[in-house]
């Protein structure tokens, strides 16, 4: 093990590996990051389902052996960590602000004129003519009737104060 004071430094297949801040360990191929873990699993037992994520059964992410590694949907490997999870009120509040203000990655920047000329350009005809998803298409008396009173149902409570979905 090579250890320096910025990364700690691993090899493995005869190539390097840095460690990163979350403790995993990375390597660059062809300007693609990739994690050690996901290396090894497909290099020891096959290939990764698209979209999958290679989970540690221990869940310690310094152990890549390969009888440690599965391959689990984004979808379960969450539900896994979370089973039993209740968020309090304080970090919900928490990390609904994470990315407010200075750590928004477009705080600070705007829009030019130019670019603002375009995108409007660009969402009128995404919505209009054949871009519009009725587009051809008509809709009943009846459903017209129903989107007529969710709507009129709606700004009733909304200018009552009354926000009941």
């Amino acid at each position: 093990m090579i250890k320096n004071k910025k990364y700690k430094e691993i090899e493995y297949d005869n190539l390097v590996w840095k460690s990163i801040d979350n403790g995993y360990y990375i390597r660059y191929f062809d300007g693609d990051r990739i994690f050690l873990h996901r290396y090894i699993y497909e290099k020891e037992v096959g290939d990764i389902p698209y979209k999958f994520i290679v989970h540690h059964i221990d869940e310690d992410i310094l152990n890549n052996d390969k009888s440690n590694l599965k391959t689990m949907s984004r979808k379960d490997h969450t539900s896994l960590h979370r089973s039993g999870f209740v968020e309090s009120a304080e970090s919900n509040r928490k990390r609904s602000i994470a990315s407010s203000g200075k750590r928004n990655a477009m705080y600070g920047r705007h829009h030019t004129e130019e670019c603002k000329r375009k995108m409007s350009i660009k969402m009128s005809k995404m919505f209009t003519g054949k871009g519009n998803p009725m587009y051809g298409k008509t809709m009943s008396e009846e459903s017209r009737k129903k989107i007529s009173d969710s709507l009129k149902k709606y700004h009733e409570n909304k200018r009552n104060n009354k926000w009941i979905y």
